[in-house]
């Protein structure tokens, strides 16, 4: 990746995105289960901005995101999120506890993208400045 991205996206900076996004959207997806907020009021819009950020970025950083985001569905966080997320919805009542996986996977999606956009813009920022 880092050769891709020509050093901008290390190894370190995309894992510490991606992990520090799965851990607020499981977080996220926690708040929703205890609280009882309806998954689709978390969803909708985490996906709408995933979209509109998707279509502003570069193809580049949205292939990187979108992969991220899969990556995060790999096989050891599956089944710990949705374990987690069984064992707690079943400790307070609640069935409904696989919209958690789906925050989990969209958050790091938007971390990706936002740094992408946050380095396009920087880098462009430069080389305007730059005679």
């Amino acid at each position: 990746m880092e050769s891709v991205t020509v050093g901008v996206f290390t190894k370190w900076r995309t894992m510490l995105i991606v992990s520090a996004g799965v851990g607020v959207g499981t977080l996220a997806g926690f708040a929703m289960v205890v609280w009882g907020i309806p998954l689709l009021w978390l969803l909708v819009p985490l996906y709408f901005v995933i979209l509109v950020f998707t279509v502003i970025s570069s193809e580049l950083f949205s292939g990187i995101a979108w992969d991220a985001g899969g990556a995060t569905t790999a096989s050891i966080t599956v089944p710990v999120v949705l374990a987690i997320g069984a064992g707690l919805g079943g400790s307070i009542g609640v069935a409904e506890s696989f919209g958690i996986l789906a925050l989990a996977s969209g958050a790091p999606i938007l971390g990706v993208l936002i740094a992408g956009l946050s380095v396009s813009r920087r880098s462009s920022r430069s080389s305007v400045r730059q005679p």
